[in-house]
């Protein structure tokens, strides 16, 4: 017998010749591959969702966004699972069979234009009569969801058949997921996780009519990224993993959600911090994460704030935020003598002008934003355009708020940004495509710089594989990026110094050869027992090689580049979580 996990399998005999069981109807299942930096998918995806609306009572409709061709941060909330479904599981991996927007119908006809999906199709799917009855009911309680239901055959049924239960959020909007450049506001029924994992749960290979499948699972969802809680929607299938055939579908859209708490909050994190911080009196405006905990919408708040233990500041919060939301609070500016290490302490009570029921969740800190240090005579900045190289504009300026350099569209500035609109103003100072453009900075040491890196139509440098880089005149990296993008802001003095004081527990850190070809060695002494991470990215920022261990003392390692691609990489190494950057060249 094959396993059954957890679940419970029930063999109803039929006691009598005259038992029987009614039929029920194929629910049309439609698995589409979209992405949200994909041209086509923009276009194709409103007629998809009024046709899917249009038949809810007949369609479960499920998106899941992939890899290509740009940048998608819904596919990096999973990238394992969604590889492992459309590149393995549907695509065998052959990859020159991928596309997007396509759709898989009833899980069967491989990989089909979106035009694939119409009403006659959905018609002919629901008037034929499915081997399964299946209902679903899913419930999260402080923490966990619970998932129930039943699988019934109602006619003879036989083959490799998986229960696939999947986690969804029926919309998620632009503002909780930037970074697609298509134009889409909202995407929906989006992929989050196969629950009881792709391979699904294995079920009996033959069935009789009246057989049945009791699903009673509990999972916990806490290292799941939920954009919001009151978008969950739990999908069942029934598919056959012989001929990929899904015989039967089952949803439940409105999962009932319930906390131990009627008025509480809880401070989540805090966010808007510089990368680095000046020395002497200065100035942020934190923006805090508040999530309601309680099961009463939170309306009232009061937030209080320092930095490094000084004196408090407090906000009071009025709005509105249902049960397990979130919300980003942009708190008005505070000022504070900076420190080597800067850290910004909140604490959130009085929910609803009540105390909160659960002091423990109400109080958190920021990670530590280290002081910048002092340059010598200038800093390079670094831009790579892409295809639309006359969209981009930067700036350096001073503590007086003063232009000291700037370059690229003076006609965009730093105000005159993401407009979602094309093409920017015309100028003759304008960047060309797809070149390398590199400039020193004057600085003075004894000052404070910001980095202003803006662009025009918002989308960032992604079409054709643009980013900017600042460098102090060592060649540490202070900024980086090529994100969707309106303005990065960086507070720097011009330096992550050329030393490694930043990593206190390590006297050597020696990286040759460089430039180097098939191998980079990698010297070090360490002074305590630590953990030591070297992770390589290149110029995108992707990770390309990845160590851990636990080290003390002089130390030499080798890492193979002779698989990587020529080009600028970035090697990070991180001891008890400070960490140092050194630029490497790989040469071929």
């Amino acid at each position: 017998m094959k396993k059954t996990s957890t679940f419970i399998f029930t063999l109803m005999i039929m006691l009598t010749a005259g038992l029987c069981f009614s039929q029920s109807q194929r629910m049309a299942f439609v698995e589409e591959v979209t992405q949200a930096s994909c041209g086509p998918c923009a276009g194709a995806n409103p007629g998809i969702q009024t046709l899917s609306n249009a038949n809810s009572g007949d369609v479960i409709f499920l998106a899941y966004q992939v890899w290509w061709p740009g940048f998608d941060p819904m596919y990096n909330d999973n990238p394992e699972e969604v590889q492992e479904r459309i590149g393995v599981y549907y695509d065998g991996n052959n990859s020159t069979t991928l596309g997007a927007p396509n759709v898989y119908l009833q899980g069967v006809g491989g990989n089909q234009s979106t035009t694939a999906y119409t009403q006659a199709w959905i018609d002919g799917v629901n008037a034929d009569m499915s081997e399964f009855d299946m209902d679903i009911s899913a419930a999260f309680e402080d923490g966990k969801l619970t998932v129930t239901g039943n699988a019934t055959a109602t006619m003879e049924a036989a083959g490799d058949l998986r229960l696939r239960l999947i986690l969804t959020e029926k919309t998620i909007s632009i503002a909780d997921a930037p970074g697609g450049t298509n134009g889409e506001t909202e995407y929906h029924h989006v992929f989050k996780k196969f629950l009881n994992g792709t391979d699904g749960t294995d079920l009996e290979d033959s069935w009789a009519v009246g057989d049945a499948y009791e699903i009673n699972e509990t999972y916990d969802l806490s290292q799941i990224n939920i954009y919001s809680f009151a978008e969950l929607e739990v999908i069942a299938i029934i598919q056959n993993d012989t001929d990929k055939f899904i015989h039967q579908a089952a949803k439940d859209s409105e999962v009932d959600i319930t906390v131990n708490f009627n008025d509480n909050a809880n401070a989540v994190g805090v966010e808007g911090l510089p990368l680095n911080i000046c020395a002497g009196e200065q100035s942020i405006s934190p923006v805090v994460t508040l999530q309601n905990t309680g099961n009463a919408d939170l309306v009232s708040a009061t937030i209080t704030y320092d930095v490094n233990g000084g004196a408090a500041s407090t906000y009071d919060w009025t709005g509105s935020i249902a049960t397990l939301q979130k919300e980003n609070v942009t708190l008005p500016a505070i000022s504070f003598t900076s420190e080597t290490q800067n850290i910004v302490n909140f604490e959130i009570s009085n929910p609803n002008g009540v105390s909160d029921e659960e002091p423990a969740d109400n109080a958190s800190s920021s990670v530590a934003v280290p002081q910048s240090g002092k340059t010598a005579a200038f800093a390079t900045v670094e831009i790579m355009t892409d295809n639309y190289g006359d969209e981009v504009y930067w700036e350096v300026r001073n503590s007086l708020d003063e232009v000291v350099m700037s370059g690229g569209n003076p006609n965009v500035g730093i105000e005159n940004i993401g407009t979602g609109t094309f093409p920017p103003p015309a100028s003759a100072d304008s960047y060309a495509n797809l070149t390398l453009y590199t400039i020193e900075v004057p600085v003075d040491a004894q000052d404070c710089y910001t980095f202003h890196m803006a662009d025009y139509y918002g989308d960032g440098m992604t079409e054709g594989g643009g980013w900017f880089r600042l460098s102090d005149n060592w060649g540490n990296e202070l900024v980086y990026g090529n994100e969707t993008y309106a303005e990065v802001v960086n507070n720097y003095n011009g330096d992550i110094t050329s030393d490694i004081e930043d990593l206190e527990n390590v006297t050597l850190l020696n990286v040759y050869p460089n430039p180097a070809t098939d191998f980079v060695t990698v010297d070090f002494d360490i002074n305590t027992k630590s953990k030591v991470q070297f992770v390589l990215t290149d110029v995108l920022g992707k990770v390309v090689y990845n160590t851990t261990s636990t080290a003390n003392g002089a130390n030499s390692m080798n890492i193979e580049t002779s698989n990587f691609k020529a080009g600028m990489y970035n090697l990070t190494m991180i001891v008890d979580g400070a960490q140092h950057s050194t630029k490497l060249t790989l040469v071929k």
